[in-house]
């Protein structure tokens, strides 16, 4: 994925200086038609026809790598499009939308923040961009977009309410899936094999014990295997959900048909913690399948009990509940804060050193000259994997979305 942008923090200069070339009246302009280039302000989707795409952002979480390479994504696709149109593209605002209480990626304060924008910005905004599907969704709900006619919406996360949406053909442009069933059976299978003796490779097929039959069982996956080696990483194939078929295809379902597994696996107990009960794509996707798939290879969630819910705001939340861990044969866990995933391995390890350990969906990360990158200390560990989207393929994935679906509703 391209790293070029004009940073946030100077954009606001940068964009002062071009507007006064441009006469725009824009203040943060991201991309601006070269001098010399003939301007479009004919554009379709350039609603007060201004020569000026002026779109708003809504930003899950900061210090998220996810958050902030979907955020780079989709201002990048912002600027291919403005190339590909000859037209100038404007961040008109961004913000991160947290609640004190309940924590990131908060749709409601989403849905208050746009009607601001909305009364501010009015026939500005041309297109709604969002860092997961529960804050587009609550924008595309709200009287104040309606109001506005309908701008194209783009999201992540490929929820139920939004492919009906997509379908519908109102102004719901597009979505990601990243496949959050693969996701759920990844976490199970992988975990199963591991507690079996089998290993993995560096090319991320099972190895020892019974290897064809967990490879067989890989193979079943919805979408592509995706694997890194140097963060231990499998995934499914992201996929970009633009039009009404793609839509139609996802809700078709997704459940893995594991009929013909006869296999009669012995019980193990394994802990499972998700980060927070109300986040909309695991809790309609991912949850729900690491419970059916984890029964159909009988490991036993929590003693018989639910997933460990955190509260979206501090791993203290999840830790407290990690008691009397020597009772758990292996370990499924999504942590609050990405770059705390070597204080559940520490607190494992105290109890129940060389059982297995399936990080999913915020991938263990560091903090590097200001960033939060993923770790590769995570391929130091024995029987250690993550299971999710990668960062950076998901921000290449958002670009694809909004560059692709510009191109093709011209």
């Amino acid at each position: 994925m391209k790293k070029n942008l004009i940073p946030l923090a100077v954009l606001g200069f940068v964009g002062l200086a071009l507007t006064s070339c441009t006469g725009s009246g824009y203040a943060d302009l991201v991309y601006t038609v070269p001098e010399g280039t003939e301007k479009v302000t004919t554009n379709k989707w350039d609603r007060n026809q201004d020569g000026t795409l002026g779109y708003v952002l809504m930003k899950g979480e900061d210090g998220n790598p996810e958050a902030e390479a979907r955020t780079d994504g989709l201002d990048e696709g912002m600027v291919d499009i403005g190339k590909d149109s000859s037209v100038d593209v404007a961040r008109l605002a961004q913000q991160t939308m947290r609640d004190p209480n309940a924590g990131a990626w908060h749709a409601p304060t989403a849905k208050n923040t746009f009607d601001g924008w909305a009364s501010q910005y009015g026939d500005q905004i041309d297109a709604i961009l969002s860092n997961n599907d529960g804050m587009a969704y609550a924008v595309y709900e709200s009287n104040s977009y309606k109001d506005l006619d309908n701008p194209p919406v783009f999201g992540f996360d490929a929820l139920p309410t939004v492919l009906d949406a997509i379908i519908e053909g109102k102004g719901f442009a597009g979505t990601i899936s990243q496949n959050g069933n693969d996701q759920g059976y990844l976490c199970a299978l992988i975990t199963r094999a591991l507690l079996d003796g089998a290993s993995i490779s560096a090319t991320g097929e099972f190895t020892g014990t019974n290897a064809d039959h967990w490879n067989d069982l890989l193979e079943k996956m919805n979408h592509d295997k995706v694997y890194d080696n140097t963060y231990k990483n499998f995934a499914s194939k992201v996929t970009p959900v633009t039009t009404k078929e793609d839509a139609q295809t996802l809700k078709s379902g997704e459940t893995i048909d594991l009929s013909d597994d006869k296999t009669e696996y012995t019980e193990k107990n394994v802990f499972v913690c998700g980060y927070k009960a109300g986040d909309d794509f695991l809790a309609n996707n991912v949850y729900p399948a690491i419970t059916e798939y984890c029964e159909h290879f009988n490991l036993t969630i929590n003693n018989g009990g639910d997933i460990v819910m955190g509260d979206g705001n501090q791993d203290s939340k999840i830790y407290d509940q990690m008691t009397d861990l020597q009772r758990y044969d292996a370990f499924i866990i999504n942590v609050q804060t990405n770059t705390a995933w070597e204080s559940y391995v520490e607190k494992i390890d105290a109890a129940k050193k060389g059982a297995p350990i399936v990080f999913y969906n915020r991938q263990p990360s560091k903090s590097e000259n200001g960033s939060t990158v993923a770790d590769s200390a995570i391929a130091n560990r024995d029987k250690t994997f993550f299971v999710g989207t990668a960062r950076d393929g998901q921000g290449e994935a958002m670009q694809e979305m909004v560059v692709n679906w510009f191109k093709a509703n011209k």
